[in-house]
């Protein structure tokens, strides 16, 4: 009888959500910057569930996918692999990321003209974001020093914050640095990079990884939001 009651309880804990395991596979950015603070907020009501972060370039969230690692995928580049459901996430706009001492770090608002001929550090071409930015400074009608190709935006934020230029990262990047070391301003006109989903096309998700995705599109969208109410306020963005 004690068996069957600890059978019915662990049921009635995964129907209620309280218990489970879920497997994420994202991007650097989100898992190193924001992923740790929406997943606690998740675990804070579910002590029960254990929850598996997975760090994986963009280009790797698939195969986490196709390898069943991953019960869902976040990648900043869409995919075509027939075995996997690929839908828009959220869109996140992209922040300039500047030294301290930089003239544009005292604007409230940073106009992409004002950085004509000056160095930027870029993620790499096969990252969506190089195109991205690209085209926000062809658009601002606007050329400049491409001093340094790097693979990760903290990597891009590092050298910012030791005076070699300036970068254009997604707001997700800009958790965590100091404001002695990089600052972050809102871009007018900014540009955004949307965040994909990945899904199983043959199986379907735990409910409970459907309620911690809630969780991740509520908690971005939320920064997203205070983000615009910032620089809509003419507030300082500083992260």
């Amino acid at each position: 009888m004690v068996g069957v009651d600890r059978i019915e309880n662990t049921a009635r804990a995964i129907r209620e959500m309280e218990r489970g395991e879920i497997a994420v596979a994202s991007y650097p950015s989100l898992t190193l910057r924001i992923l740790p603070h929406l997943v606690a907020r998740f675990l804070r009501q579910r002590p029960e569930v254990h929850v598996t972060l997975m760090t994986r370039n963009s280009m790797d969230v698939a195969n986490s996918m196709l390898s069943r690692a991953a019960d869902f995928g976040l990648s900043l580049v869409p995919t075509q692999v027939p075995d996997i459901i690929c839908r828009p996430f959220v869109e996140i706009p992209m922040v300039c990321a500047l030294h301290p001492d930089h003239p544009q770090a005292q604007q409230d608002v940073v106009d992409l003209t004002d950085l004509a001929g000056q160095p930027l550090i870029s993620l790499g071409r096969a990252d969506q974001s190089h195109r991205i930015v690209l085209e926000a400074l062809g658009r601002a009608g606007i050329a400049v020093e491409m001093r340094m190709e790097v693979e990760l935006a903290d990597t891009a934020c590092a050298l910012v914050g030791e005076g070699l230029g300036f970068s254009i990262v997604s707001a997700v990047a800009a958790t965590g640095f100091s404001r002695e070391q990089v600052v972050f301003r809102p871009i007018k006109t900014a540009p955004r990079q949307v965040t994909w989903l990945y899904t199983s096309a043959w199986e379907p998700m735990p409910r409970i990884a459907h309620h911690l995705l809630d969780t991740i599109r509520s908690g971005i969208e939320e920064m997203v939001l205070n983000s615009s109410l910032r620089e809509g306020d003419g507030e300082r963005s500083r992260c």
